[in-house]
């Protein structure tokens, strides 16, 4: 019986290793949120997010993430991520209010599309804080106003 060489499997174990370890930095060096939404909460949020709501990585995997939206905005939210679970809609771009630690309301904008996680349907997705914008944006139009 020939004896069975290894060293491809060694050489593809260790490129995997490598692309997961390149693929781990490259989320938690991110600038803009990222995310994974498994059962109506983050079970993965990247150090980006957890600027963005400024809490903890526990505290905002420990809670439904309905806990972060304004309440004004929290159907649209629930609505959106059962159409993705669903497979209604393979892919989201929108813009909703979200809550700080501190009772804030922020403007974010997420995009997230349907995935598999652990084996299970979930949420792959990004954040990004657009408060600014919106607050420029609302002075440019303020201001137009008055001319």
């Amino acid at each position: 019986m020939a004896a069975l060489d290894i060293e491809p499997l060694k050489d593809t174990e260790e490129a995997l290793l490598a692309t997961g370890i390149n693929f781990r930095s490259l989320v938690e060096q991110s600038i803009v949120g990222i995310y994974v939404i498994q059962d109506g909460r983050f079970v993965h949020v990247n150090p980006k997010m957890t600027e963005i709501f400024g809490r903890s990585e526990e505290d905002l995997t420990s809670q439904p993430i309905s806990r972060f939206v304004f309440e004004a905005d929290r159907a649209l939210v629930s609505d959106n991520v059962r159409r993705r679970l669903e497979g209604v809609a393979e892919s989201i771009h929108y813009q909703l209010r979200a809550l700080r630690s501190d009772g804030t309301v922020i403007h974010v904008e997420v995009h997230g599309g349907r995935t598999e996680y652990e084996g299970r349907p979930a949420i792959l997705g990004t954040m990004l804080d657009i408060t600014e914008r919106i607050r420029t944006e609302e002075a440019l139009r303020t201001s137009e106003a008055r001319f």
